[in-house]
């Protein structure tokens, strides 16, 4: 966990313009999946950057970040480890 400062260009686009377009990079093709293709996406993370502006000018708040890393591991070799007492449970 990490938080994050709130920094705004003056010659760039706002701060919520900005976090609308980083979400935007990430669910917009779940969206275009689930919905289909259209116009209507711009528009929706347009207004979600004009949210986030507008919560921002009522209070003051900080972003956390949360990265979660997931590894799979390979079962067989998993098994094969506690044969041969290589696995420590913690």
């Amino acid at each position: 966990m990490f938080e994050l400062e709130i920094s705004v260009d003056k010659d760039g686009p706002s701060y919520g313009t900005a976090m609308a377009m980083s979400i935007k990079a990430v669910q917009e093709p779940m969206i275009h999946y689930h919905f289909g293709e259209g116009d209507y996406i711009d528009d929706v993370f347009d207004m979600l950057g004009k949210l986030i502006d507008e919560e921002i000018a009522k209070e003051e708040f900080s972003l956390i970040s949360y990265i979660l890393h997931t590894a799979r591991i390979n079962p067989l070799n998993h098994l094969d480890m506690a044969i041969k007492g290589g696995v420590n449970r913690v």
